[in-house]
């Protein structure tokens, strides 16, 4: 990044830079770690703001190698979906959220060559912690059954369509950008994808791959890997705390007290019972439950930007008011534009 030319940076970085070795052996990849948690797992932690936050996270295979298909983006953008029919319409509907967010984080914690983890962020109500077992667990059930209605209603090539269209006019029409976050990403993606695509890696959606969707749904199912993080403030963590008392006592689990190695935060946690998904979604209105439903297609995406005028339409215009102008005895002062 400089004020100089392409040229003369390059220039400058090949004399500063020749000595170093341009790299020895394959690319490192930490692939063969696995994932970096399996089972189910809930973790229950006091938040410092006043409010009620539960996630569901999900340890994906790495995306590195499809970031031309944009899969993740795909699921990302109907769980997060905030119109008729969608996961956060049924909560709000329920009185139990507020706001609802989902996807994958652009750091390199939750993005890197071992894994993705893809989370789904729920802002819970007073009424949302409380519901059905307690500890939010109700909301994460909802959030599962629209994920199982996902699967079955199988992958759907138009939304992804609408996503690719989004993505190609944010891509033309973007705004200019501060520079130095720019060469940041930019030399990023120069590790992760090919040269022809280090501009535009970000927005390209060049592959439709169901099969790629579909698998990633197969790992968002009740009876995969996840771990729940719920974050609650004040005396609400204490009537949390018993709630996990009971919810242990009663599927034979044990609470574990743990404690941040950074900043010693409090956090108790335990194992998550097998098929209990259901019974905690029991509370759902089955009214609320069947309105679940993918989003209608979105009819004001853009895909044609040609001009509607011409130079000879715009020529016609300009006679055409000039000649108006002259009938009525006036001045014109502009007639053609700058």
């Amino acid at each position: 990044l400089g004020g100089e030319s392409l040229d003369t940076l390059e220039e400058w970085v090949r004399g500063t830079f020749a000595g170093l070795p341009s790299g020895k052996g394959p690319r490192p990849s930490f692939e063969a770690a696995g994932m970096p948690f399996k089972g189910r797992r809930l973790y229950c932690m006091p938040a410092v703001k006043d409010y009620h936050e539960v996630s569901v996270t999900f340890p994906l295979p790495s995306l590195f190698p499809h970031y031309a298909k944009k899969a993740e983006h795909y699921v990302s953008h109907l769980v997060g979906h905030e119109g008729p029919g969608s996961l956060l319409s049924a909560l709000k509907r329920l009185g139990w959220a507020t706001d609802l967010c989902a996807g994958i984080d652009g750091d390199g914690h939750s993005q890197n060559t071992a894994c993705h983890l893809f989370s789904a962020t729920v802002t819970l109500t007073d009424a949302g912690l409380a519901a059905g077992p307690g500890l939010g667990l109700a909301a994460i059930a909802l959030v599962f059954q629209y994920l199982e209605m996902l699967e079955e209603q199988g992958p759907q090539a138009w939304v992804w369509q609408e996503l690719r269209d989004i993505a190609n006019i944010k891509f033309t029409f973007q705004e200019e950008g501060d520079p130095m976050d720019m060469v940041t990403n930019l030399a990023a993606n120069m590790h992760l994808c090919k040269p022809e695509h280090v501009l535009c890696a970000d927005y390209l959606h060049e592959t439709w791959d169901p099969a790629l969707v579909t698998t990633l749904l197969r790992h968002m199912r009740a009876d995969g890997n996840y771990r729940v993080d719920l974050l609650t403030h004040g005396a609400s963590f204490d009537q949390v705390r018993q709630q996990m008392d009971v919810l242990a006592s009663s599927c034979g689990k044990t609470i574990s007290s743990e404690a941040e190695p950074w900043f010693t935060m409090e956090a108790i946690a335990m194992d998550l019972p097998d098929g209990k998904w259901q019974e905690w979604a029991a509370g759902v209105d089955e009214k609320v439950r069947a309105q679940l439903h993918l989003p209608p297609p979105n009819p004001f995406v853009a895909t044609d930007f040609s001009l509607r005028a011409t130079d000879a339409d715009a020529q016609a215009t300009a006679a055409a008011c000039q000649a108006l102008a002259q009938s009525e005895g006036l001045t014109v002062v502009l007639a053609d534009p700058p």
